[in-house]
């Protein structure tokens, strides 16, 4: 079998040339350019936050029934908050308008006449003096989790109509001037309580009838 030189030559320089493009393409390849973008994916979780009455909205304390010397009554009312906010809340209280007496009919039960800074023990004066009745509230030392910002000192529990105790008390404050009672800065998904004590003296100046009044408590994400 003849085969021809010359065209074994041209078969050879045909491979070489093919094999040559080949490889420009691969290196034409490797040498291409390429764009990335990065994407922040954001939501935002808003604070919420609920607070709840233990005594479902009322505060009943025990009639009480007077004497010349006086007689008192209390209760204890516990607000459970609960939020997710990491930093924590505050729990304020207020009346819910300009008076902070109690009222039945025309007849008023006047606050104490204590202060916040200076809570004191209730006093009525004796018979028909001026001051026949008081009421007031009362912040517990123990705080429990988170910090009670002011507290009173002694608080009485749930009494019925008794003499007269050492129990400190402040007037509730007004509308627009709220007290802060209690504040945590817990960063947890938490239920706390605070406790507070309602207490009314009256002796028997004061007039017969059931005296009401409404307390606003807040709580307050931070």
């Amino acid at each position: 079998m003849n085969i021809s030189i010359k065209n074994l030559k041209r078969s050879i320089f045909g491979l070489i040339s093919i094999t040559s493009i080949g490889l420009m393409g691969i290196a034409s390849a490797a040498n291409a350019y390429t764009s990335s973008t990065a994407n922040t994916i954001t939501v935002a979780v808003n604070p919420i936050i609920n607070i709840t009455d233990g005594n479902s909205g009322t505060t009943t304390l025990s009639a009480i029934t007077p004497t010349g010397a006086g007689r008192m009554s209390s209760a204890t009312d516990a607000l459970s908050v609960t939020t997710n906010d990491v930093g924590g809340y505050t729990v304020t209280i207020q009346m819910a308008g300009a008076s902070n007496n109690l009222v039945s009919g025309s007849n008023t039960l006047a606050p104490s006449a204590a202060t916040t800074a200076v809570p004191a023990a209730l006093v009525v004066g004796s018979g028909t003096a001026l001051q026949t009745g008081a009421w007031g509230f009362c912040v517990p030392s123990n705080s429990g989790n988170g910090t009670y910002t002011t507290t009173f000192g002694t608080c009485d529990g749930t009494n019925s109509s008794v003499a007269m105790t050492s129990g400190l008390y402040a007037p509730v404050p007004l509308a627009g001037a709220p007290f802060t009672l209690f504040n945590t800065s817990s960063s947890s998904v938490s239920t706390y309580t605070t406790t507070v004590t309602f207490a009314a003296a009256v002796n028997n100046g004061q007039a017969s009838g059931t005296y009401t009044g409404t307390v606003v408590f807040t709580a307050i994400a931070t």
